[in-house]
């Protein structure tokens, strides 16, 4: 991957609550852990991405869903509770962009 020392990869996932799982959650992962998958398809569905806003400590994220081989409708895969994370400062990350779009001109 090539990416910029300013942003920070990882990986977001949540306990999978669907079908037989959910016995095994606690009642809060059951709720929530669905919602989280179907954010994710909807993501992967229509090509797009989610920006989460800034912190405290102007950290924020975009958040890309894993990818899909097909969409399978309200049927869940592992790979839709999971999700791949970018995270950086809003200021460092503006300060990349800028000096790169000054490099292409």
């Amino acid at each position: 991957d090539n990416i910029p020392a300013c942003l920070h990869k990882c990986t977001l996932a949540v306990n999978r609550g669907d079908g037989a799982y959910a016995s095994k959650l606690e009642r809060y992962h059951v709720t929530n852990s669905p919602k989280f998958a179907k954010f994710m398809k909807r993501l992967q569905h229509e090509s797009i991405v989610a920006i989460l806003a800034p912190d405290k400590h102007g950290r924020f994220g975009i958040l890309f869903p894993s990818p899909q081989t097909s969409w399978n409708g309200d049927i869940y895969s592992k790979d839709d509770f999971c999700a791949t994370l970018f995270v950086g400062k809003i200021n460092a990350v503006k300060k990349y962009l800028d000096e790169e779009g000054a490099a292409k001109q």
